[in-house]
């Protein structure tokens, strides 16, 4: 039984260089939430999601406020790439 409430501390990130998004592999689903620089593309891998509480955790953490801020939305990215998946019968992958 707890007394005290975790306190959560918003964390900063750099807003005019990176933007929150979530990578998602084609193989197994597994889903990273991290911060992709718009200049280079390199992601910046900050934690694993695997459930809906772990994104709106990181969301949270970071003072993330809708889809269109962390990447759009995580249903219609999987969905592209199970397609994208089919469609190339895994010879697209480098």
């Amino acid at each position: 039984m707890g007394l005290f409430k975790k306190k959560t501390v918003t964390k900063l990130y750099d807003k005019e260089n990176k933007k929150p998004v979530i990578k998602a592999s084609i193989c197994n689903g597994e889903q990273v939430a991290g911060f992709k620089d718009i200049h280079t593309g390199k992601i910046e891998e900050v934690m694993l999601i695997k459930n809906q509480a772990d994104l709106d955790a990181f969301k949270k953490m970071y003072g993330i406020q809708n889809k269109k801020e962390c990447g759009g939305n995580r249903q219609w990215q999987n969905h592209y790439l199970r397609n994208w998946a089919a469609n190339t019968k895994g010879k697209g992958i480098i």
